[in-house]
C-alpha cells in the first residue's frame, strides 16, 4: 500500500470514527429534549395562559375605546344638529313673521296663521320621525355590537378550553410514561388545532359590515320618507297661503 493509500484509508477511517460518535450525541441531545418537555409542561401552561390573558386586556382596552369614540362621535353630531334647528328655527320665525306684515287684513292674517301651524306641524313631525329613525339605528348598533362582543367571549373561553385540555392531556401521557417525542408533537399539534379553529371561527364573525348595512339602509330610507312628507305638507301649506294671498299661478 502506498504512502498516499494508507493517509487515505486512515483519514476515511477517523470519518467513520467520527461519525460513529456524533451519531449517538445527537440522537442523546434529541432525546433530552423530548424528555424536558415533561417538566417545562407547567411553566409552558403558564406561559400561554399569561399571553392569553394579556391579549384579551387589550381585546377589552379596544372595546371600550372604540364604543367611547363611538359615543363622542354621536354626542358630537347632536350637539350639531341642535345648533342646526335652533338656527333654522330662527330664519323660519323671521320669514312668518315678515308673512304676518304682509297680511292686509283679518283673512290674510289668518291664513298666515294657518301656515304657521302647518310648518311648525311639518317641522316636528319631521324631526321625531328623523330622531327615531336615528335612535333605532343606534340601538340596533349596540345590540349588534353586544352580541358580536359575547360571541368573541365564547370563542375565547372556548380557545382557552381547548388550550387547557391539551397541556391536561400532556401532563397525563407524561404520567403514564407516553414517548416524550410523541408528547411534544402531540401538545403541538393540539395547540395548532386549537388556534386554527379560533381564527376560523373569529372570521366567520368578524362580517359585521354585512350585518351594519341593512340598519344604514333602515335609517337613510326613513330620514328620506320623513323629507318627502315635510316637502308634501309644506308645499299644500304654502299653496293654501297662496290662495288667501291672491298668488295662485
Amino acid at each position: 500500500m502506498t504512502v498516499i493509500s494508507k493517509r487515505i484509508f486512515f483519514i476515511l477511517l477517523a470519518a467513520v470514527f467520527l461519525v460513529n460518535l456524533a451519531v449517538p450525541v445527537l440522537a442523546q441531545n434529541r432525546a433530552k429534549k423530548a424528555v424536558g418537555i415533561c417538566n417545562r409542561l407547567e411553566a409552558l401552561s403558564t406561559t400561554v395562559g399569561g399571553r392569553l390573558t394579556t391579549r384579551e386586556g387589550k381585546l377589552e382596552g379596544k372595546r371600550n375605546d372604540r364604543l367611547e369614540k363611538l359615543v363622542q362621535r354621536w354626542e358630537t353630531r347632536d350637539s350639531r344638529r341642535e345648533e342646526n334647528r335652533l338656527r333654522w328655527d330662527e330664519n323660519r320665525e323671521e320669514h312668518l313673521t315678515k308673512l304676518e306684515e304682509r297680511a292686509a287684513d283679518d283673512s290674510q292674517k289668518q291664513a298666515v296663521a294657518v301656515f304657521r301651524e302647518a310648518v311648525n306641524t311639518a317641522v316636528t313631525t319631521r324631526r321625531a320621525a328623523t330622531d327615531v329613525a336615528k335612535q333605532t339605528f343606534r340601538d340596533s348598533l349596540h345590540q349588534l355590537v353586544a352580541s358580536r362582543q359575547v360571541a368573541v367571549d365564547s370563542l375565547i373561553t372556548a380557545y382557552q378550553q381547548a388550550i387547557q385540555i391539551a397541556f391536561e392531556r400532556a401532563k397525563t401521557d407524561c404520567a403514564v410514561n407516553v414517548e416524550p417525542a410523541s408528547v411534544r408533537e402531540n401538545l403541538k399539534n393540539d395547540l395548532k388545532a386549537a388556534r386554527d379553529e379560533f381564527h376560523r371561527d373569529r372570521q366567520a364573525i368578524d362580517n359585521v359590515g354585512e350585518q351594519i348595512q341593512p340598519l344604514i339602509d333602515a335609517r337613510k330610507t326613513a330620514v328620506e320618507s320623513a323629507l318627502q312628507d315635510f316637502k308634501a305638507a309644506v308645499e299644500t301649506a304654502k299653496q293654501t297661503l297662496k290662495a288667501a294671498f291672491g298668488e295662485n299661478e
